[in-house]
């Protein structure tokens, strides 16, 4: 699926980072959305491998990736925290200065890198993104039923959870399925064809800091869409996806900060 690419995982500050990189030229950090993995790449990670050494990865709390435990102050789950990961990523790689393309969760990410590390971004591209607190201080009735996950991921714990831990793979298989314009854009292959184990969503909260722009001028093995065989499953809307392993949770206010 990703021919010519070789995968890494990289250690961070307090979790791991797993991607892939391929490709020639000027680097480009890929960060993707929910409910997704770096696999959602896979139909334009080569075509841009011919012009850029492309950086795939998996963020925290999905796929391949670390799930770190949460804390009350939910730091380890901030966009700071997640962009900081991909930033030693990078420069592990030998990249102190690189391109980033943001989709969804991942576009919130990329806000915050270029934020905090304006240096190191080159240039931004964000897609399917909107600042959540903006979001909810806009929100109607059309909006409230187009994006009822937003409200239903917010809600106080545990019952979100129990009631994706239900049955995860149908969740992850309704945002794919009804989100995509495109009915073929995640094929068996890219979804995984194993049961989920099991999944904790991180709440979808707002945030007053939340609706930060950058400034002006910031211009291979197949792994399962949400989890892998012997991983925690992943899945849950614009907040992050979290998972519960035999030694950890991850709690579903974990994202109380989403522009931190």
């Amino acid at each position: 699926m990703f021919d010519r690419f070789e995968e890494f995982d990289i250690a961070t500050t307090d979790t791991s980072i797993h991607g892939c990189r391929g490709g020639d030229g000027p680097p480009l950090l890929l960060l993707h959305g929910i409910p997704e993995t770096h696999l959602m790449w896979h139909r334009v990670a080569l075509r841009l491998a011919e012009r850029y050494t492309v950086v795939a990865t998996d963020l925290r709390g999905y796929g391949d990736s670390g799930k770190p435990p949460g804390t009350a102050d939910h730091e380890p789950y901030s966009m700071r925290a997640i962009g900081r990961d991909q930033l030693k990523v990078m420069q592990h790689l030998g990249y102190g200065r690189f391109g980033v393309v943001g989709h969804d969760r991942g576009a919130c990410c990329a806000y915050r890198l270029a934020l905090d590390h304006p240096n190191a971004v080159l240039r931004l591209a964000v897609m399917d993104v909107v600042p959540v607190g903006d979001a909810y201080n806009r929100a109607d009735k059309d909006f409230s039923l187009l994006y009822r996950q937003w409200s239903f991921l917010a809600a106080p714990e545990p019952a979100p959870e129990q009631f994706i831990n239900a049955a995860p793979a149908n969740l992850v298989d309704f945002m794919l399925d009804t989100w995509s314009e495109v009915t073929s854009a995640f094929p068996a292959e890219v979804r995984g064809n194993t049961s989920i184990n099991s999944a904790i969503p991180i709440r979808c909260t707002p945030s007053a800091r939340s609706s930060a722009h950058p400034q002006p001028g910031t211009t291979s093995r197949t792994r399962r869409i949400a989890g892998s065989g012997g991983s925690p499953a992943l899945c849950s809307f614009s907040g992050v996806s979290a998972a519960r392993s035999a030694n950890s949770m991850v709690t579903a206010r974990d994202l109380a900060g989403v522009g931190r």
